[in-house]
């Protein structure tokens, strides 16, 4: 019984990082739920540190009164932008085919725990732990793709150019040793709360500890979000219903 439930849940979890994710009516605040949830799996961060507000124009107008009827859900391309203002792509689905595209005006704010630099890195120098401290800043403000995960990451980094006292360290300011590789096989490990599921996926990109890349689930042609926390090992983790 208790693998079972487990399974429901890997599943659960799965349609919700993959398919269009609200049945309707759908009002102003779906919309937010629906965005809020995307984020969270995008950058893998929990709900707690998600702020989405609506900016307009109000929904009613956009969607000119479609969204009253019970079978349309929402769909947000992976490659659309989240993070600070603008208009977020969202796609009207009927029978899962898509019939229009809305653009709502959102502010979406991620708080994540970043590493700065606590002294200058010059060019070529290794970094170690004790090179950095945690600091939690929203993303959409940094330049650039922070290092996430806590100082272990930054095992054999070396820095590509110099890096200045107080900067928030991120991926193109440093060389990070792959521990994955674009096309192999890796081992998908789906958390949530007490209980984890093992999966199997094929990454799209290299990945250094720590980093977020995409995944394909080779059964559904479709990818994820997750963190690369060993040689050839990904996560997932996912917040338990309230």
């Amino acid at each position: 019984m208790q693998k079972a439930t487990a399974l429901v849940l890997f599943l659960a979890a799965w349609a919700i990082a993959l398919t269009p994710a609200h049945a309707a009516p759908i009002r102003e605040r779906d919309v937010i739920e629906f965005i809020t949830e995307q984020v969270a799996l995008r950058y893998q961060a929990k709900r707690s540190d998600i702020t989405v507000t609506w900016e307009g124009p109000r929904l009613a107008s956009l969607a000119g009164g479609t969204l009253d009827d019970s079978e349309v859900t929402l769909f947000l391309d992976a490659n659309a932008r989240l993070g600070g203002k603008s208009a977020v792509p969202l796609q009207l689905l009927k029978d899962g085919r898509r019939y229009k595209t809305i653009f709502p005006r959102v502010e979406v704010v991620v708080l994540r725990e970043v590493m700065v630099a606590l002294n200058a890195v010059p060019r070529g120098q290794a970094l170690s732990e004790g090179d950095v401290q945690l600091e939690k800043r929203a993303l959409h403000t940094i330049p650039g793709t922070p290092i996430l995960g806590g100082p272990e990451v930054l095992k054999g980094a070396v820095a590509k150019r110099h890096v200045s006292k107080g900067t928030v360290l991120v991926e193109g300011a440093f060389d990070l040793p792959p521990v994955v590789r674009s096309g192999s096989m890796v081992a998908v490990k789906v958390v949530s709360g007490g209980l984890t599921i093992i999966a199997s996926g094929q990454a799209v990109s290299d990945g250094a500890m720590g980093q977020l890349i995409r995944v394909v689930n080779l059964d559904t042609r479709k990818d994820f979000v997750a963190r690369v926390v060993g040689e050839n090992q990904v996560e997932i983790q996912l917040e338990e219903e309230k």
